[in-house]
């Protein structure tokens, strides 16, 4: 399967989020503002759907890319589509086995330093084909693909064998590799000091994929269960991301493997933990 490329402009406008009285509201103000971007999508609804491109465009205008939806909002206004300049590849997998060269395709698993000089479009592209890795993954299990989402509430939105929408949210880890890991998994609670990631999600899934391990490196637990595990035990509490804005939790994950249901993507599935 092949995604056409095409260059764009699109006007859009970014509305902030104020607090009155304890009460957080979407100002009517607005700052308008223009990109010339390449896009896949082909219309405004579609545009406007796609997180990736909302990221792209926050960057552009000079906003923090992981505040979308929690200090801003972005309304596309305007998006003209121009010619053609080129084709994405986006492969049909058949079986799980193929994993591997989805994974190959996309340079995952051979560039464990991938973060120390990538842009932030390196960092949207990455995090797009590894979204792309897990939902093959799914619809391995029998789930079909419907859309990813635009907004924080969830990442991947998925259709199940008897047709019932399931959200889930995807976390990609990058960093950790076979002769460098920390054990961890990394929970985001809070931006700012306001609830985010696995405290704002309406995910009924949190997956967590460790792109750069060829074994046990997708973990998947149901967001309700994370949350009480997270409440019942007193895990360390770190800050990062972006200038050390992200309230972030760490799991040792082999302490707590019979909370998780583990796979491989490159092989067989782990048969430890909880059964899909």
């Amino acid at each position: 399967m092949e995604d056409s490329i095409y260059d764009s402009d699109i006007e859009f406008h970014v509305f902030k989020y104020k607090t009155k009285k304890g009460r957080r509201y979407l100002s009517k103000k607005f700052e308008q503002k223009t990109i010339s971007t390449t896009v896949t999508v082909v219309d405004i609804d579609d545009a406007q759907s796609n997180v990736y491109l909302l990221k792209r465009m926050a960057r552009s205008a000079g906003l923090n890319p992981n505040a979308l939806n929690t200090e801003y909002k972005i309304k596309i206004t305007k998006f003209t589509l121009g010619k053609k300049v080129g084709v994405k590849s986006r492969p049909k997998l058949k079986m799980e086995k193929d994993y591997r060269d989805v994974e190959k395709l996309y340079g995952i698993l051979n560039e464990p330093n991938i973060l120390d000089e990538r842009s932030f479009e390196d960092d949207l592209k990455l995090g797009e084909e590894n979204e792309m890795v897990v939902s093959r993954f799914l619809e391995s299990k029998g789930m079909r693909y419907i859309s990813s989402c635009t907004y924080k509430e969830y990442d991947l939105l998925m259709c199940d064998k008897d047709n019932n929408e399931v959200k889930f949210e995807v976390k990609t880890d990058v960093l950790v590799t076979k002769d460098n890991d920390t054990g961890n998994i990394v929970i985001e609670i809070r931006y700012k000091g306001n609830p985010s990631g696995i405290s704002s999600t309406e995910a009924k899934w949190f997956v967590y994929y460790y792109a750069n391990l060829d074994k046990e490196n997708l973990w998947m637990i149901k967001v309700d269960d994370l949350k009480k595990l997270i409440k019942d035990n007193k895990f360390k509490i770190v800050m990062g991301g972006d200038n050390n804005d992200s309230e972030l939790v760490l799991i040792k994950r082999y302490d707590y493997i019979s909370k998780f249901k583990v796979y491989n993507l490159c092989q067989k599935e782990n048969t430890k933990g909880k059964n899909l």
